[in-house]
């Protein structure tokens, strides 16, 4: 899991601060011994997770059509796929079930904020939200 880099910052603080606050999550329970993360990853964990890239999916939908984003669509549509994955792992949820849920959130949030992200907050700050921020 590689760490937070201001070349992700959308100039969104609402934003950022969760990107920061998620990937600190998960590079904790990255370091964690399997003892460790089976007593930090549970169903409520991950429920909690879901509902916090709820709201930063929200924050950054909103974002992008303020910016009059072109690839928003697509971008929504990582995200849905994502919650969707999340989902059914806290659905199915087992002790078995840990380092498959952690292993998804951390690549899918590296390559997402790689391959999506980036890109978003380029657009931003090649073309600020309307509304100023």
């Amino acid at each position: 899991m590689t760490g937070w880099d201001a070349t992700l910052a959308t100039g969104n603080p609402v934003v950022d601060a969760v990107h920061r606050h998620l990937q600190e999550l998960l590079e904790i329970v990255d370091r964690a011994t399997p003892r460790q993360r089976q007593k930090l990853v549970t169903p409520r964990l991950l429920r909690d997770l879901y509902k916090q890239f709820e709201g930063l999916f929200a924050a950054e939908h909103a974002l992008m059509r303020d910016c009059g984003y072109d690839r928003q669509s697509r971008h929504e549509i990582e995200h849905k796929a994502m919650l969707s994955t999340l989902a059914q792992l806290i659905d199915q949820f087992d002790e078995n079930c840990v380092n498959m849920a952690i292993n998804f959130l951390e690549k899918w949030l590296a390559s997402h904020l790689k391959a999506e992200d980036r890109p978003l907050a380029e657009f931003i700050r090649q073309r600020p939200p309307r509304g100023g921020g």
